[in-house]
């Protein structure tokens, strides 16, 4: 009987072991079935999620009246369901409450192709997001989740792009290929002549920094120059060429301050007057620079 009975457990256990790890395959299997192909979302959801924006209070009555079993929904309608009570939140100004639930949200982006994600219906979350935690001042995540807004809705462009093209190559591909072929020659002749352009705008933008700098440096060169003739004019004017010492004008002028300075500080002023007898004799003799070194 012992025997009999431990048979039987055994047997129990392997059942049991048998039927967990068939339901731990199934799950798996489910998980990456959901995680390669696009979950489909019921049109009411999408409408919700949409008027959760242009009426949150309409959005409110109708999400109050959806069943509380939120498991009767996939991944994605979960999803959206978040992203509408989020906006209402917002609507509402509870920018914590928004967070929460994007951030429900986002665990359950695993469950769903990237695919699905970058329609705008999907990463408006991010946006939403960044929206509230801008209201916080929280500026490094609103400016993350911006971001990543932006780069979803520009992998949703591309991908919708290269869809678009890839349609129209199929349907037209025979019948318009040569029109395609003479339209994208046309494009390269026009960017060919819009460069020519830029180009031709390039240089003749250079050649008149050319000019300016030119000119410029022209009036700088006749200014100096002006200044030093006239500085020399100035010189010459207030001198003797030969002596180099002041003139009859510029003396008087010197003297007169000179005098005026004495007066008004009571100073005493001297004045020493030099005459030299037969002072032609020595110019003629050694000559005037020697006579002026002397």
């Amino acid at each position: 009987m012992v025997k009999l009975f431990i048979i039987l457990l055994c047997l129990c256990m392997s059942m049991s072991s048998d039927s967990l790890f068939a339901e731990t395959n199934d799950k798996e299997e489910r998980q990456t079935l959901t995680q390669v192909s696009e979950l489909s979302v019921r049109p009411d959801i999408v409408t919700l999620t949409e008027l959760a924006t242009q009426n949150p209070n309409q959005a409110r009555y109708l999400i109050n009246n959806l069943p509380t079993d939120r498991t009767m929904f996939n991944y994605a309608e979960q999803y959206l369901l978040l992203l509408a009570q989020a906006k209402i939140k917002q609507y509402e100004q509870q920018h914590n409450a928004v967070i929460s639930l994007i951030e429900k949200a986002k665990l359950l982006t695993k469950y769903i192709v990237k695919k699905q994600l970058d329609l705008p219906l999907f990463s408006d979350a991010y946006l939403v997001q960044a929206t509230s935690y801008a209201a916080l001042k929280d500026y490094k995540n609103a400016y993350e989740n911006k971001k990543t807004f932006v780069d979803d809705y520009n992998d949703y462009s591309d991908t919708k792009r290269e869809n678009t093209i890839e349609k129209l190559t199929k349907k037209y591909e025979v019948a318009n290929k040569n029109q395609e072929n003479e339209l994208l020659e046309n494009q390269n002749k026009l960017k060919a002549l819009h460069l020519n352009a830029v180009k031709q705008q390039q240089q003749d933008l250079q050649k008149k920094i050319m000019l300016i700098f030119s000119t410029i440096l022209l009036f700088v060169l006749l200014f100096l120059r002006q200044f030093k003739v006239r500085k020399k004019l100035i010189l010459l004017a207030k001198t003797d060429s030969l002596t180099t010492l002041l003139n009859r004008a510029a003396l008087f002028k010197a003297g007169h301050v000179l005098v005026k300075k004495a007066k008004e500080e009571n100073l005493e002023l001297s004045v020493l007057l030099f005459d030299i007898d037969f002072f032609k004799l020595l110019n003629d003799e050694f000559g005037h620079s020697a006579v002026m070194r002397f």
